[in-house]
């Protein structure tokens, strides 16, 4: 549905598609017209849009808590950590979360889509992961999943000020996808060549 309003977008009937440089502006620009929807209707429509994000924002923001508490507190740095441990440094990292991710909100201008948008293309290293760890059962090695979620990391991230700097203009998510693919039959040929001696 989304692709289809932008198509409607571009064809120019509506909305001066060259004016509209962000195309993640494109679909509030077109809600907003009064010759392509009704005031009442674009209205509700941005609510939901508005209510899509905000919705998504908070999970996210608990699964950045999660992942570090888990996989990193409990599963790197503190293994031997109680539950009570575990709790209390969660409940700290929630704190510290939000106070990165309100000031980015209220200050940074579509910071936080753009942050849902890296967490996105992040959970795309792992799906690969995943699916590869499905289907090629045994030929996706330990290195090499610590390779992809650690290169596919740092390339999403490059990715991201590559197009803030404007050095170039690429989906961090292909990024994140491509750079998971070769991380880890990079990690899969170390391992192997390795192991070997």
């Amino acid at each position: 549905m989304v692709a289809l309003l932008g198509l409607i977008a571009r064809t120019g009937f509506f909305i001066d598609a060259g004016a509209v440089v962000n195309p993640k502006m494109v679909l509030p620009a077109l809600l907003t017209t009064a010759d392509f929807i009704h005031p009442v209707l674009g209205g509700v429509a941005l609510a939901g849009i508005l209510a899509a994000i905000l919705s998504t924002v908070g999970p996210v923001n608990f699964a950045v808590v999660t992942i570090a508490t888990k996989d990193i507190y409990h599963g790197l740095i503190n293994k031997t950590a109680v539950d009570r441990k575990v709790v209390a440094t969660a409940r700290r990292l929630v704190i510290l979360v939000n106070f990165v991710t309100i000031p980015m909100a209220i200050f940074i201008h579509g910071a936080i889509l753009d942050a849902a948008y890296v967490s996105y293309a992040i959970r795309a290293v792992g799906a690969i992961v995943i699916v590869l760890g499905i289907y090629k059962r045994g030929w996706i090695t330990t290195g090499a999943v610590r390779l992809a979620f650690a290169g596919g990391t740092i390339a999403i991230l490059f990715a991201v000020i590559g197009n803030k700097l404007a050095w170039f203009q690429i989906e961090e998510t292909f990024v994140g996808v491509g750079s998971a693919i070769i991380f880890i039959v990079a990690g899969n040929l170390w391992t192997k060549f390795k192991n070997r001696k």
